[in-house]
């Protein structure tokens, strides 16, 4: 069977293997084509996610401070000074993926010291009731962006992790992400 398959073709063995070879190559491409488009696909999502997690941590520091100039005058000299020393009214500053968490959690913190005073000083004002709910809506919408990103970070990391095109990854350098806290 074999070698009538030969005389069909009129084909030597070693054309057969060029042939064999070939289909393999571009098969392969292919794969690496697949895998770089995916990863810079999930790289694009992630990007468009932490630029919304600078939005937001935006917002929210600029509700803190709105909070700040109502307290003044209001509150005590230490209680204010505590929470005021934090920001820096002039300052947006643009964050790494390593370093929202931090961010947060020192915005967070500071929202319950204001949540505290205004709760112990303040009675009903419907400004600072306002930019308190925005802060809680403005902390569950980072809880989801930051799923998401998480989620885009982990098929972005199978892609990198893809045994067959790892080393070529390598190769130019491109790293795996961390996921974000």
């Amino acid at each position: 069977m074999s070698k009538l398959l030969f005389k069909v073709l009129d084909l030597e063995w070693y054309h057969y293997l060029i042939i064999v070879v070939s289909v393999l190559l571009v098969a392969y491409l292919i794969i690496v084509g697949i895998s770089f488009f995916f990863m810079r696909t999930f790289r694009r999502k992630i990007d468009v996610a932490r630029n919304s997690l600078n939005i937001i941590l935006y917002q929210k520091r600029e509700n803190i401070l709105k909070i700040i100039e109502i307290f003044k005058g209001k509150v005590n000299e230490k209680e204010y000074i505590e929470i005021f020393n934090k920001y820096n009214p002039n300052e947006f500053k643009t964050y790494n993926l390593d370093e929202y968490g931090n961010t947060f959690n020192g915005l967070e913190v500071s929202s319950k010291l204001i949540e505290s005073v205004y709760i112990n000083k303040f009675e009903n004002n419907d400004e600072i009731n306002q930019l308190l709910i925005s802060n809680t809506q403005l902390s569950e919408h980072y809880s989801e962006t930051i799923q998401n990103c998480n989620n885009n970070i982990i098929g972005y990391n199978y892609w990198w992790n893809l045994f067959s095109t790892k080393w070529l990854k390598k190769l130019f350098k491109m790293k795996k992400l961390e996921s974000l806290k």
